[in-house]
């Protein structure tokens, strides 16, 4: 990844190569060292935090200001951090702070999306018209790198030509030392290419790093009224002239519980906080004490947010605490907040980084008292309810906020179900509320309790009654051995395609009879499609690369269509199924019917939203039996105590009436792992939305991302989130409980399939569990302590990421 990011030559941050690694290093090191930070500390304060006070100053003084001024401290720092950069590694300020012209940090953070969009898509040199702003301003840049170096040497030249020795090089600066900057083994200086590429990565990398970090600190910091009045008193009783200028050393030195708050600051906001890539060696590596090897070339991506907040580490490891760097054992705690990364790799700008924080935090607490505008004040929200995910979106997880939400038309689906152009919308995809009422009156009917029980014979027949019959050959095939090693992941996907084959195509696939996945295989290719579609809408246009996927989804309509023509030219009254009902259907209100190409849409979507979502859902339950064996035997007492004779087929409202701890365990396994658990969106209305009980505002057109995984397992409303725990759904308000569980959704936008999913998760587990017994492979006990331990992926839904070898059971006939 990091070659594909690079624009110049290797640098010290984007080489992948250990000894051009250490070569840099070499090179470079006096010029970030903690004796030359100290050397530029005299420009790092003028550009920087005292340019910032005098531009705060100015402020204060502007009317209609009082003695006070509202302002935004996110842009102060950006503009601050690429002054200091400007004149270190640059000859000048780029004087953002004076002039507000902002063109340079514009044209960095379009370089970086051009960074991301070429490590993501190794094509995407090829789109350069389409990425036509990106490359504008990454050319602007390199034009400001390779100029300001030219210049540097021109100067230096100059100098050298002088005779009288006053005339010599005076500039003291990083610029200066990386031209100065020699191998101390070899003597080997930077080429101008070299030098390119590492004023570009300080450009880059020196910036947006210090600036955020200092506005989290801001931001926690009034967030914690208590450990900010606590700051402000240190600061202000150690330096009680507030004309003082405080240094780098004198802060450090002087100020303990600053630096707890930086430390504090840092762990729960690092700079770099996600996707850190490191590659595993020629001979692999066996990580986490051994119990797992990963082969040489896995990309192993480091999670500095998640190992910050690790439980074993922190103790309430969310809360925003700096006490926790205090005391006799803080240093030793400054060594397990890895935000500069650690060992060969370490930030080489840490101490910069440093001085800038220490610097303004320090002198401006010193000079400034801090509140929120009336109105707006809050306290951190420690329980992570709230996350920012973009520059637009948010990501919520409160469990009654999200009730809220779905309750109304008012937050429409997001705009990624808007990126299906090539059908007319559908019940799952339509943003707009009225076609949707609409959609819902006229198929209500296909997918109502009523309707399911007059399919529920073919729903037995190609569902589960075919599965064991699937299984039954595999026990016959294991002749004296009495047990069988089959696949319940695969086993249930086919499954679920065969009846919605049958309900919804008018036959079934016939996958568990025959093996043939076609359909399955056609369907995967289409949701990535559907996926990359969103994310690049000219997806279509990428034929030489997606041709294979585009295929497959153009298949899938025309299959969709061939089907409802079909059907509408065979004798009505001859079928019982949703084909049928979607063909017969009409809007209650207007009479009015379903169209030749909404009908093609309804039938497609169908494929997608009534198989992987059932199909997971039953793997996740037999994954929490499995390894939750107590659970198992209970489950497995009560269903053969209900229905002794194991000949019996037990359909829906028998196993609904009759096997309440089944109701129990399906609603934890849902729970902990619904169907959808990651990305639902929806979008903010016109005059935006004060949640959380007015703690936040959110501004129109904002998306808001769902997060249904994270409010299935909020503390505040489930004991023991993370454990699997049937006896929560039972007892009196077990139906209040099931409320809680949104992997249906809920609301407005409820899923439509619902009883249909229900029905064959039911009937599926009820007969299978009466008929077999089940146990994980030998090898399998050993690997994983728990379900939460198994690999997953969240690609349309939450599925195991290898369900080839982590969905395997023995299965014997129950005596």
């Amino acid at each position: 990844m990091y070659d594909l990011m690079r624009s110049f030559c290797p640098s010290i941050f984007s080489t992948t190569d250990p000894d051009l690694n250490k070569l840099r290093r070499r090179q470079l090191g006096n010029s970030y060292s903690l004796p030359s930070v100290r050397l530029y500390e005299d420009k790092v304060l003028k550009h920087g935090v005292l340019s910032l006070i005098k531009r705060w100053d100015t402020q204060i003084a502007s009317p209609p200001n009082a003695n006070s001024a509202l302002v935004n401290f996110y842009y102060g720092f950006h503009g601050m951090a690429f002054d200091i950069i400007g004149v270190l590694g640059f000859g000048k300020s780029f004087e953002i702070l004076t002039s507000g012209d902002s063109k340079i940090i514009d044209c960095i953070s379009k370089s970086n999306m051009l960074s991301v969009v070429r490590s993501r898509l190794p094509f995407g040199i090829r789109l350069q018209r389409l990425f036509r702003d990106l490359y504008s301003s990454r050319q602007y840049l390199t034009n400001t790198v390779r100029n300001t170096i030219r210049r540097r040497k021109q100067e230096n030249a100059e100098a050298a030509a002088r005779s009288d020795s006053k005339h010599g090089n005076t500039n003291n600066d990083i610029l200066q030392k990386f031209i100065d900057a020699r191998d101390p083994l070899t003597g080997e200086s930077l080429d101008t290419d070299s030098l390119e590429s590492e004023a570009f990565v300080l450009l880059a990398g020196g910036t947006d790093t210090v600036s955020n970090t200092l506005s989290w600190a801001i931001t926690c910091l009034l967030g914690c009224p208590e450990v900010y009045e606590r700051l402000k008193r240190d600061i202000r009783t150690a330096f009680p002239d507030k004309s003082t200028v405080i240094r780098f050393d004198e802060a450090k030195a002087k100020l303990p519980y600053l630096t707890a708050v930086i430390h504090e600051t840092m762990r729960l906001h690092p700079a770099v906080a996600g996707y850190i890539p490191r590659c595993v060696p020629e001979q692999g590596a066996h990580v986490l004490g051994g119990r797992y090897f990963l082969p040489k070339g896995t990309e192993i991506g480091i999670s500095l947010f998640a190992c910050n907040r690790n439980k074993a580490v922190w103790e309430h490891p969310t809360e925003f605490d700096p006490d926790r760097f205090m005391g006799p054992d803080a240093v030793n705690r400054f060594k397990d907040v890895l935000t500069f990364s650690s060992g060969v790799r370490i930030c080489a700008g840490r101490f910069l980084a440093m001085a800038e924080m220490y610097t303004t935090l320090a002198n401006l607490i010193l000079r400034y008292d801090f509140e929120h505008p009336a109105g707006r004040e809050t306290r951190l929200c420690n329980s992570v309810d709230i996350v920012r995910i973009g520059y637009n979106s948010v990501s919520i997880s409160n469990p009654a906020e999200l009730k809220l939400i779905l309750s109304t038309h008012s937050f429409r689906k997001g705009p990624d179900y808007e990126t299906v152009k090539f059908l007319p919308p559908s019940i799952f995809t339509t943003t707009d509320p009225e076609l949707n009422k609409t959609r819902r009156r006229q198929l209500g009917n296909s997918y109502s309790l009523s309707s399911i029980r007059l399919y529920e014979d073919k729903i037995l027949k190609h569902g589960v009654l075919s599965l064991m019959t699937s299984w039954d050959r595999c026990l016959e095939s294991a002749n004296s051995q009495k047990e069988a090693l089959v696949n319940f992941y695969y086993s249930f996907h086919g499954m679920a395609f065969d009846i919605i084959g049958v309900l919804g195509f008018g036959k079934s696939f016939n996958i568990l009879s025959t093996g043939d996945t076609t359909i399955i295989d056609l369907v995967r290719k289409t949701i990535v499609y559907g996926i990359l579609n969103s994310v690049l809408p000219f997806s279509d246009y990428l034929v030489w690369i997606l041709g294979d996927y585009i295929k497959a989804r153009d298949e899938l309509v025309k299959y969709s269509k061939e089907t409802v023509y079909n059907r509408k030219l065979a004798a009505r009254g001859m079928h019982i199924d949703i084909l049928q009902r979607l063909v017969d259907a009409y809007d209650p209100l207007t009479k009015k019917t379903m169209d030749m190409d909404t009908l093609t849409t309804e039938v497609f979507f169908m494929l997608f939203a009534s198989t992987d979502t059932t199909s997971n859902t039953l793997s996740w339950v037999v994954l929490h039996l499995l390894y939750n064996p107590e659970v198992y035997k209970r489950l497995k007492e009560d269903i053969r105590s209900a229905f002794p004779d194991k000949a019996t087929v037990i359909c829906y409202d028998m196993a609904k009436t009759r096997l309440p701890y089944l109701t129990a365990v399906i609603y934890e396994s849902m729970r902990l792992h619904p169907a959808v658990s990651g990305y639902v969106p929806r979008r903010v209305p016109a005059d935006g939305a004060h949640i959380m009980n007015g703690q936040y505002y959110i501004p129109p057109d904002a998306t808001l991302c769902i997060s249904l995984y994270a409010c299935h397992r909020d503390k505040s409303v489930w004991v023991d989130s993370d454990k699997f725990d049937p006896e929560r759904f039972m007892g009196p308000d077990a139906d209040e409980r099931i409320k809680d569980v949104l992997a249906f959704s809920s609301g407005v936008r409820i899923c439509v399939g619902r009883f249909l999913a229900l029905a064959e998760i039911y009937t599926t587990m009820a007969n299978l569990i009466l008929r077999y017994n089940f146990r994980l492979p030998d090898e399998a006990k050993a690997k994983y302590g728990s379900v939460d331990d198994i690999p997953s992926a969240s690609l349309f839904t939450f599925t195991p990421r290898d369900p080839k070898t982590d969905c395997r059971i023995i299965i014997s006939h129950a005596s």
